[in-house]
């Protein structure tokens, strides 16, 4: 394995990565950047390609397991150059550029379970709800249009790697979603406060069925409510208004899975 040494911020190497920080150039570029150790750790383990990966002079490649698997060239900054293109408050001393890992939904095809996103804008709720998905064994996970930004660094951050676990699709029509899951068999349910089945009652075993959560605020949009099979509600107090999403997605998914792992 080759290191090369880079000390200027212009440098093509410098430059790309803080590029990438914009999300009109991670669009353009279907690249995005991960940093730090478990990260990192995480995306080789799931076989992802790392274009380029760069550490810092400090950084001790021996305390990490993942070494030997990463590209055969390194880029080394002074830790100075580092802090400068991290994003993290105690950088950990690596990051690394890799392609996108959304794919399509025609890959859902022998799925059992699909969550999907509708305008959910907090990336620490994103993130967690990915998190959720892959301790649950959801197939793959849909983000609507209006969701924020999955390759944003607080995102990306948020979901501990999760991002690299379960299949993750970006939706920009609502109506190729719709088809597409009916195309492939799918009911489709809505996760919504004034739901109209109690969520103990909602799922079918073995069906293959696709669940709607809503934005943190408004909720699911009314023209994507119309369009679904039925509606849910999580039965709460009184006194509370709702869960948070990210809380409401984890429960939904537990639920799911309780409801098909149950014997007839």
């Amino acid at each position: 394995m080759g290191i090369i040494k880079i000390s200027s911020k212009t440098n093509t190497v410098i430059k790309t990565v803080k590029a990438l920080q914009q999300k009109k150039n991670r669009a353009d570029e279907k690249k995005f950047v991960l940093e730090g150790i478990h990260l990192i750790e995480e995306a080789v383990k799931a076989g992802i390609f790392l274009e380029t990966v760069i550490i810092a002079e400090s950084f001790l490649p021996e305390e990490v397991s993942f070494w030997e698997k990463l590209p055969d060239m390194i880029y080394e900054v002074p830790d100075s150059l580092f802090r400068s293109i991290s994003q993290t408050v105690t950088p950990q001393g690596i990051l690394a550029v890799a392609p996108f890992v959304d794919g399509d939904l025609k890959e859902a095809e022998e799925d059992r379970l699909i969550l999907i996103a509708d305008g959910i804008q907090d990336p620490g709720n994103l993130g967690t709800i990915l998190r959720s998905a892959a301790a649950f064994g959801v197939d793959t996970v849909c983000l609507l249009k209006g969701t924020v930004d999955l390759y944003n660094e607080k995102t990306v951050r948020s979901t501990m790697g999760a991002l690299f676990q379960v299949k993750l699709v970006m939706v920009e029509e609502e109506e190729y979603l719709f088809s597409s899951l009916k195309a492939l068999g799918f009911t489709v349910l809505a996760a919504d406060v004034h739901g109209k089945i109690d969520i103990k009652d909602v799922f079918v075993k073995d069906q293959k069925t696709a669940v709607i959560m809503g934005n943190e605020g408004n909720g699911i949009r009314q023209e994507i409510l119309a369009r679904c099979d039925q509606t849910f509600y999580i039965p709460i107090e009184k006194k509370t208004e709702s869960l948070n999403v990210s809380v409401a997605a984890a429960v939904v998914m537990y639920e799911y899975q309780r409801q098909n792992s149950c014997r007839d």
